[in-house]
């Protein structure tokens, strides 16, 4: 389960060593691509491999770069993200209206409710009359209900005079959250082998993103909350950075507790699920709470004391300690790896992935600690001195 987002805000070379992005600044940093969701290029100093770029697109690692004032400006998607793309599209291709116009009543409906939860947050009388515009909503939204809201909304937010075609700190802060919401639902429309043309609703031939366009709607007020909290009279670097701690935050979906970037993979998947049986009660919608993180980090520490005496224990020791390289294990020291997992539950699936490439003979053991345990190590002699980035930070700036 990938979890960073990493902004690259300086002039830097980056590339890729052996299952690692490595950003080389004026010290060099690596992070394991399993661990990462996003990756913004924001500075146009940077110089990227070929190399690199493929891994991110095998990983599904979702690309943004930024143009010159450091806003994004384009992203990388790969031609197929999924093994069976070619039925996807054609399923895709063969949605009708009726089908299209159901789903998209339904994610009308939950934007205009999350617009109204977030009202009631700022104690906005407003939200009764958003209520209201949920119960006139229509098939296909046809009498534009979402539209009546969205000015009722935004006024109710940011006051009577405010409006989104005006030029100014607000709207700045508002399109660049919307824009990295954008590229994370491209992301999951690619990844479950389906073009981000073809929309339910947004129909615009100019539009590469059509589809989602649709699907992020329900997730806008994420970003609305944000620029509310901020109230940013300016939307320069800072301010940028600060928008994309939303991808980092928590909601409730599937009465369970994700990150902002989970929970869209999890949403994206409902919503094909209900295309395909037709079914919207297969959606799945995150509930508005903005609660801080209840996850609890753990690390997962590999002890490990292999035969090396004949050529085939070499090769049986050489294969599990690149098994634990690979997979994102750092040395400690000689025969003790350690990597770091969300939550318990995360900490068991990779327990149980050692178990699957144990060794065949010698002694393997494994010990699960939380963070916080962990940071009480002490060094009696010598220091920690690997770039490997092992923290649980979850937006990293370099």
């Amino acid at each position: 389960m990938s979890w960073r987002t990493i902004v690259v805000a300086n002039s830097a070379k980056m590339d890729y060593q052996l299952g690692y992005l490595v950003v080389r600044t004026d010290k060099v940093t690596k992070i394991h691509l399993t661990e990462i969701s996003l990756v913004i290029i924001e500075s146009t100093a940077v110089s990227i491999t070929a190399a690199l770029l493929s891994e991110l697109m095998k990983k599904k690692i979702k690309v943004v770069f930024c143009d010159e004032k450091r806003n994004p400006s384009s992203e990388l998607i790969p031609y197929y993200g999924s093994h069976d793309t070619s039925a996807k599209v054609r399923e895709q291709i063969k949605w009708n209206q009726e089908k299209k116009s159901l789903i998209w009543t339904e994610i009308v409906a939950e934007k205009i409710r999350k617009q109204a939860d977030l009202l009631r947050i700022f104690h906005k009388k407003e939200a009764d009359q958003l209520d209201t515009y949920i119960t006139e909503l229509q098939f296909g939204d046809s009498t534009n209900r979402e539209g009546h809201a969205a000015k009722v909304y935004f006024n109710a937010l940011f006051g009577l005079d405010f409006s989104r075609t005006d030029e100014n700190s607000i709207n700045a802060a508002l399109n660049y959250g919307y824009g990295i919401i954008l590229s994370m639902f491209n992301r999951e429309i690619v990844s479950n082998g389906y073009i981000t043309q073809f929309g339910l609703f947004h129909d615009n031939m100019f539009n590469q993103f059509n589809l989602g366009s649709d699907l992020m709607e329900p997730f806008r007020p994420l970003v609305d909350r944000k620029v509310v909290v901020m109230k940013p009279e300016k939307f320069e670097v800072d301010e940028k950075h600060q928008i994309l701690e939303i991808l980092q935050e928590e909601v409730v979906i599937g009465g369970r507790t994700e990150y902002v970037s989970n929970a869209i993979k999890l949403y994206c998947k409902s919503i094909f699920d209900a295309l395909r049986d037709n079914d919207v009660s297969l959606i799945k919608f995150y509930s508005f709470e903005f609660i801080r993180m209840s996850y609890r980090y753990m690390r997962i520490v590999v002890f490990f004391d292999l035969p090396v005496i004949t050529a085939s224990q070499r090769k049986t020791y050489r294969i599990f300690r690149k098994y634990l390289v690979k997979n994102g294990f750092l040395m400690m020291q000689e025969s003790v790896y350690c990597k770091l997992a969300q939550n318990s539950s995360v900490g068991e699936t990779i327990i149980e992935n050692i178990r699957k490439n144990r060794p065949t003979e010698g002694l393997v053991q494994v010990l699960k600690v939380t963070e916080k345990q962990y940071g009480k190590m002490e060094y009696i002699v010598g220091e920690s001195s690997n770039e490997v980035l092992n923290t649980d930070q979850r937006l990293v700036i370099l």
